[in-house]
This record gives C-alpha cells, sequence and structure tokens, in this order.
C-alpha cells in the first residue's frame, strides 16, 4: 500500500474536507452502526460495514453500544470524547467497550 488509509492528507485530498468534516462522517457512521438503523440494520450489511470502514469508527461504535447498554437505553451526541477516544487510541477503546460489556451487562 503506498499510503495508509488515516493519512490525514489523503483524506484531505480524497475527500476535499477538513479534518473536521471527516470526523463528524466517522461519528455519524459510529452512531448508526452501534444503533443498527438504516441499511444498517441488515446483519450482513453490518458485517460488511465492520470490514470496510477505519477502526477508529467500528471502536466508536463499540463503545456507544457499549454505554447505551450500561445506561438503559441509547447514547446520544452529547459524549464528543467517545469519537476522540477512539480516534486517539482505537484498541484500547474497543478493550474498555468490552470490559464495560463484560462487567455491566444490561441495565
Amino acid at each position: 500500500m503506498l499510503v495508509e488509509g488515516d493519512d490525514p492528507h489523503v483524506w484531505r485530498m480524497l475527500c476535499g474536507r477538513s479534518p473536521a468534516a471527516v470526523r463528524q462522517v466517522d461519528a455519524w457512521m459510529a452512531r448508526a452502526l452501534a444503533a443498527r438503523s438504516g441499511a444498517l440494520a441488515d446483519p450482513d450489511v453490518r458485517a460488511a460495514a465492520r470490514e470496510a470502514l477505519p477502526q477508529r469508527v467500528t471502536a466508536h461504535a463499540l463503545l456507544l453500544q457499549a454505554l447505551a447498554n450500561t445506561t438503559a437505553g441509547s447514547v446520544n451526541e452529547g459524549l464528543p470524547f467517545v469519537g476522540a477516544l477512539a480516534e486517539a487510541a482505537p484498541e484500547a477503546t474497543e478493550q474498555l467497550a468490552r470490559w464495560l460489556a463484560a462487567t455491566s451487562g444490561p441495565a
């Protein structure tokens, strides 16, 4: 591969958008994946999305799902730290989500 998929210069070139716009799209995709809304209600589409989306997006979705399970409801958009965590450390975000799911269970 010539460039990494998370290279900000590539994102700007391909998307023609600012990094903030890319983060907004990432957050939207993560929320849709976590909520299983729209086309992502289909398990096959969700599985394909998890394979195709960057790890920061899937980690974001996984943590949103875990937080929703611990709070007995959907998590609103007022949690910008979830996206920041997923962008900064996707592996750690996934580990946190799995830990929350294992220790909390549904509320």
